[in-house]
């Protein structure tokens, strides 16, 4: 109940007022906090069992895949560096921005599940880390909140790909450390916020 919800959906309420923007969200606890995008949204997953467990997976295998396409296409049409703002906002470009959420991502990153798990072989933090790796230079965006930032519910090689960070209260500065990495050491203290 400190606001970590309220504070995604503000951004991709924002995200929605543009046309060319392509939405996916997958929230894992499946309560109706993202169901107001069900008309906006490409993708909608809400639940936390393991169907949706699996469906948020492909989701970000899909993305895996559109991102792969797009670099592919950068390089057949000679493009070099970045996608364009202008580019990506001409209609049948193929370079459209695509944001995803996944919200209570510790679901995704459960042990409990095949795709799950820190393990070498699971599938869900693969995927997610190529995205944070690789996707924002042919402009696919990847989300991701927990209330709970450890490494069990967000994997290193996940969070260390998260190049934007942010935290609203969390219990100690080890945990502040572990999602603000410097930044907690430069003065952010989440730690130090309260209710209200």
């Amino acid at each position: 109940k400190q606001g970590k919800t309220a504070f995604e959906r503000l951004k991709f309420l924002g995200l929605a007022l543009d046309p060319t923007v392509e939405i996916r969200i997958a929230d894992l606890k499946g309560d109706g906090d993202w169901s107001m995008f069900a008309p906006r949204a490409h993708t909608l997953i809400e639940g936390s069992s393991l169907e949706q467990t699996t469906a948020t997976c492909d989701m970000l295998e899909a993305l895996v895949a559109e991102m792969q396409r797009r670099y592919d296409a950068k390089r057949a049409l000679g493009i070099k560096g970045n996608i364009t703002r202008e580019l990506s906002r001409r209609p049948g470009s193929g370079f459209h921005p695509i944001y995803a959420m996944v919200d209570e991502c510790q679901v995704l990153y459960a042990e409990q599940h095949p795709i799950g798990g820190t393990k070498g072989d699971a599938r869900a933090w693969k995927a997610a880390k190529r995205l944070h790796d690789q996707a924002r230079a042919v402009n696919i965006h990847l989300y991701q909140a927990t209330q709970r930032p450890d490494d069990r519910t967000l994997p290193v090689p996940v969070r260390e790909g998260a190049h934007v960070r942010s935290a609203l209260y969390v219990p100690n500065y080890e945990t502040a450390k572990m999602v603000l990495a410097e930044a907690a050491d430069m003065g952010a203290r989440p730690q130090g916020l309260r209710m209200g």
